[in-house]
Order: structure tokens, then C-alpha cells, then sequence
């Protein structure tokens, strides 16, 4: 286990001693308002590619020791599928020539994990051809390789674990919170946080300390850069029963987020029979484990449940 190392100040790479400094040309993003040098900007996150050689282990104890303003949470870079990012980040492997750890890995050689504990998509493209292998304990990594003589491009890969390789750190959500997506969230049941009604759970949310230029509060659904069912399901995956959302009932039946826009009646992620239009005036995330299905419900503001904080941009 590595010991903690402020970006701010130095960072160890194996013997090598590393000057930090910060870039202020980087744009503001969800994640980081610019990064700290070695830290490259890549879409809208952070990376570091190391220069020194690990083991798998030693690279993710590496990257996790390592800390930004004691604000955000660093480990071994992972992958979202579907975003831009994913496809600038491997370019930036491919161009590099080089094998780099990142934060996958599998015990059983069937179901893959990320660092953060979602899924690895097996179907998703970015793994190379024949990738994984359904090996056990493996680890994964991002290499590039030649076609047609100069095209380069990088894929994912199985690997032994004990390989020392190179590695890649990335930037994440604030301490507490994690990436789902393009956006950062906590999920209250997950921090120990005691069950709160709506309005304590909200007033909870939006006096968490944030990065300059932030703000959190009750979590929504609907922006145009959210996966809704996969984000559902994601925040309440293994409890039974309702987590609020920063949904409100504003007259008669008429719903609305927290942000100021309106939560459509006809949404297909609505329970049977709700939205409520009687005296239910908040909405939640509601799992059945019969049915291992997720929806949207509404409750009495009073009852006391988990929630799920997410941050969002200051609009002034």
C-alpha cells in the first residue's frame, strides 16, 4: 500500500520525483477544473500514464494513493462505453505504443468488474477480437496494435495479473461519490448514511461541500447525457424498495425535477397506476425484487427512506 501523495504538491512514480503543476487552460468540466500536471485532460477527465512498470495491484494501490485538493478519488482508469472518451482515451494508448494497466478485472473469467463495480461490457467493440479469454484472476489492459502496415489502434485485453506494465491513474467523482456515466453521485445507503425524508434528504444533499463552480442535490433523471434505465438500476442495485429522487409533485398531477424541468406522466418508467395525483408529492426509485425491475413511484414527503445526491454545474 502506497502512502497518501498530494497532487498539489509532489507525486512518486517509482524512483522517479515528479513536479506538479497546475494547468489552468484545461476547460471546466463535471469532474476536475483543470488538471494537475503529470495529469493530462482527455474528454472530460484526467489521466496519467505511467512511465514506471507494476504489477496490477501495485498499480491500483499506486493510483489510489494518490490525491488531488483531498477532493477526488484516483484509481486505475475505467471505461464508460458508448461516450467519446472511451474511443479518445484508447487513441491516446494506440499512439503510445506501449501496454497499460487499467481498472478491470475478473475472477471466474467470465464476469468482469471495473474498479468502481459496474459491469464490463463483454460485447462492447473496444475489446480486441477473441478478448477476454475466460481465464481466471486476470486482469485488464489497453495495447495497441498495427494494421495494414501503419494503422494503429488499441483494444482491450486479458493479462496475468503479477505483469509489471504500465498503467494509466484517472481522475474521478469527489471523495463519496462515484461515476456513472457523465455524472458524479452518492448513493446515501452506500456512505451509511441514516434514511432521511424528502426534504431533510435534500436539504443533506445540497449542504455537501463541492469544487468551486458545483453544486449537488437530490438526484433526476432525463438529461440528455443519461442512461436512465442503466442509471436506475445502477443506484439501487441490491436494496429492496424505494430510494428518493428529487422529484415534486407541483400541482394536481403535475411532476417536476429538482432543475425545473417536468417529469412526463407518460414516462414508460412509471409504476402501474402512478404517477399518484392524490397525496403523494415526492417521487422515488422504486425495486421490486419479484420482478427484478426498477421504476419511478411517489410517497408522502414524510416517510423516511435512502436517497441518491448527485452533483451538478452552477448555472450562475
Amino acid at each position: 500500500m502506497f502512502p497518501k501523495v498530494s497532487l498539489l504538491i509532489l507525486a512518486f512514480v517509482g524512483c522517479a520525483e515528479l513536479k506538479i503543476e497546475k494547468n489552468t487552460s484545461a476547460n471546466y468540466n463535471i469532474f476536475i477544473s483543470g488538471c494537475a500536471q503529470p495529469f493530462e485532460i482527455i474528454g472530460n477527465n484526467c489521466y496519467l500514464f505511467s512511465d514506471v512498470e507494476m504489477d496490477f495491484q501495485d498499480a491500483s494501490d499506486f493510483c489510489e494513493s494518490l490525491t488531488m485538493g483531498d477532493q477526488y478519488e484516483i484509481s486505475l482508469a475505467v471505461l464508460d462505453y458508448g461516450r467519446k472518451e472511451d474511443q479518445d482515451l484508447l487513441d491516446s494508448v494506440a499512439s503510445k505504443n506501449k501496454i497499460f494497466w487499467i481498472g478491470g478485472t475478473t475472477e471466474d473469467g467470465i464476469t468482469w468488474k471495473w474498479e468502481d463495480d459496474r459491469d464490463v461490457e463483454l460485447k462492447a467493440p473496444f475489446w480486441r477480437v477473441g478478448e477476454p479469454n475466460e481465464i481466471e484472476n486476470q486482469c485488464m489492459t489497453a495495447q495497441s496494435n498495427v494494421y495494414l502496415g501503419s494503422l494503429t489502434r488499441a483494444y482491450l485485453y486479458d493479462q496475468n495479473c503479477g505483469d509489471s506494465l504500465s498503467f494509466i491513474c484517472q481522475v474521478g467523482c469527489p471523495i463519496n461519490f462515484r461515476r456513472i456515466g457523465s455524472h458524479c453521485y452518492m448513493v446515501s445507503e452506500d456512505e451509511g448514511v441514516p434514511r432521511l425524508p424528502w426534504q431533510d434528504a435534500r436539504d443533506y444533499c445540497r449542504t455537501l461541500t463541492m469544487p468551486e463552480g458545483y453544486h449537488a442535490d437530490l438526484a433526476v433523471l432525463g438529461l440528455p447525457d443519461q442512461e436512465d434505465y442503466q442509471l436506475m438500476n445502477t443506484l439501487v442495485k441490491g436494496y429492496e424498495g424505494a430510494t428518493w429522487l428529487g422529484g415534486v409533485k407541483e400541482t394536481e398531477c403535475r411532476y417536476a425535477w429538482v432543475d425545473g424541468r417536468g417529469l412526463s406522466l407518460q414516462s414508460i418508467y412509471w409504476l402501474d397506476n402512478e404517477p399518484d395525483c392524490g397525496s403523494y408529492n415526492r417521487v422515488s426509485l422504486f425495486h421490486s425484487s419479484m420482478h427484478n425491475r426498477t421504476y419511478l413511484n411517489t410517497y408522502y414527503d414524510t416517510i423516511i427512506y435512502p436517497f441518491v445526491c448527485q452533483i451538478f454545474k452552477d448555472t450562475t
